[in-house]
């Protein structure tokens, strides 16, 4: 199916090129999630290195540690983010009736079936939350857009009821965690790592599908 093909295509670049950008927002944003229980532990008094690292790392996290520019960034990162995961789970795709066996993943082994049954499975079960993640990402960045999307509906800023006005503030509360209590922010650190899985598990994918039989033509050439 050519759609597929290009689908296939655009998938992959944008995995290629966000790579070393997932991985920073990934980590930077799993090892921020409890800044602000540092802060109420006073973390700040006794370890103020420790406390001086992790807003470094929020300011990676958040701006790249390039202030609005970086913002910006993020913003355009979490676009091609959303549209990762919607060409993910389209390539995924096995019609209703073989959810279940595509949601299957046979025993670890080192090889290219394992890593495509963890890469698939992981990002259908994550899906969600990564396009949360994203969304909020780009309303970090433009969040006129929002606003103005959320004023089109309901122009009465007194209103406490404005549609899309709960939803988005849910969206952001999940985004960092800011609900339920210590086990959440302990999953949220580990659900944050997820896209570093992917992307690993994607690199094996790629490199198998299509650099190593380049390497293997030219070794024989």
């Amino acid at each position: 199916m050519p759609q597929r093909g290009w689908l296939a295509r655009i998938h992959t670049w944008i995995a290629v090129s966000l790579g070393a950008y997932i991985v920073v927002v990934s980590v930077s944003g799993s090892a921020s999630v409890f800044r602000r229980d540092f802060y109420r532990w006073h973390l700040e008094s006794t370890h103020p290195h420790f406390m001086r690292a992790i807003e470094w790392l929020v300011d990676l996290h958040d701006n790249l540690l390039l202030r609005s520019t970086g913002r910006m960034l993020n913003g355009a990162g979490g676009a091609l983010v959303i549209v990762l995961v919607v060409t993910g789970l389209l390539l995924w795709w096995p019609g209703w009736r073989q959810v279940p066996a595509a949601l299957r993943i046979d025993r670890p082994a080192a090889s290219r079936r394992f890593a495509r049954q963890l890469h698939n499975v992981l990002g259908v079960i994550s899906c969600a939350l990564l396009l949360i993640w994203a969304l909020t990402a780009v309303y970090f960045a433009f969040p006129d857009l929002f606003e103005r999307a959320i004023d089109f509906f309901d122009a009465d800023l007194d209103d406490p009821y404005r549609p899309g006005e709960a939803t988005l503030l849910g969206l952001i509360r999940l985004h960092f965690g800011r609900f339920g209590g210590l086990g959440i922010r302990v999953l949220w650190v580990l659900l944050g790592l997820l896209p570093v899985v992917l992307l690993v598990t994607g690199f094996v994918l790629w490199w198998g599908r299509t650099v190593r039989p380049r390497l293997r033509r030219r070794a024989r050439a």
